[in-house]
C-alpha cells in the first residue's frame, strides 16, 4: 500500500511450514486497516481440504494465466529477456489482475528518469525519451529499459508511476518499483 495515497500498489504471499502459523498471521493482517487479507490456502492434502484446495488452485491457476498473458504481452515489445513484471493492474471483484496495459496512466507529454544507486547494481542514471501519453505497456517497456540500465534488478516490479515535476510543458515522472 502506497503511505501517501493509501493505493493498492502490490500483491504479496507469505508462505509458512506450519498451518497454525498462517492462521496467526492471517489473523494480524485482518485486523491491520493499511493491509488487505486477500486469502488463506492450507497446503495440507486430505479429505477435509481437498474442496478448499482445489477452489484456491483454480484461483492461483487462473491468477498465473492473467499474470502471464500481461507479462507476455510486454515481452513481445522488448528486445532480449524482459526483466520487468508488471504490478500496476486493477483486479476484479474475485482479487484477480485485469489486463490494463492499453489504458494510458500519464496524459501529455512526459519524460521518466532514475537515479542509479550503486548499492543495488552498477549502472548509471536512466533517462527516456520524451513520450507522449503512453500506455502502461509503453510505460512497462520503458521501465524493462531503466532496470536494465540502472542495474537494479531487485527491484522490478512496477507498482505504479508518479509525477514529480514539470520542465518546459514536458513532465517529469519516476517510476515506483517494487521488489
Amino acid at each position: 500500500m502506497d503511505v501517501d495515497t493509501k493505493e493498492r500498489i502490490s500483491l504479496h504471499a507469505i508462505i509458512f511450514e506450519h498451518a497454525e502459523d498462517a492462521r496467526r498471521k492471517a489473523a494480524e493482517i485482518e485486523g491491520n486497516a493499511d493491509l488487505e487479507f486477500v486469502g488463506l490456502t492450507d497446503a495440507t492434502f486430505g479429505k477435509p481440504h481437498q474442496a478448499e484446495q482445489r477452489a484456491a488452485e483454480n484461483h492461483l491457476d487462473e491468477f498465473g494465466k492473467r499474470m502471464n498473458a500481461i507479462n507476455g504481452r510486454i515481452a513481445e515489445r522488448i528486445e532480449g529477456e524482459r526483466v520487468v513484471c508488471f504490478s500496476a493492474f486493477p483486479s476484479d471483484d474475485d482479487r484477480l489482475p485485469i489486463d490494463n496495459l492499453d489504458d494510458v496512466p500519464i496524459q501529455g507529454k512526459v519524460i521518466f528518469r532514475a537515479e542509479a544507486d550503486d548499492f543495488w547494481g552498477e549502472g548509471h542514471d536512466y533517462e527516456s525519451d520524451v513520450v507522449d501519453s503512453p500506455t502502461w505497456l509503453e510505460v512497462a517497456v520503458l521501465a524493462d529499459e531503466m532496470i536494465k540500465t540502472t542495474g537494479d534488478y531487485h527491484h522490478q516490479f512496477l507498482e505504479r508511476v508518479r509525477v514529480i515535476d514539470e520542465e518546459d510543458g514536458v513532465k517529469v515522472a519516476r517510476f515506483s518499483m517494487g521488489s
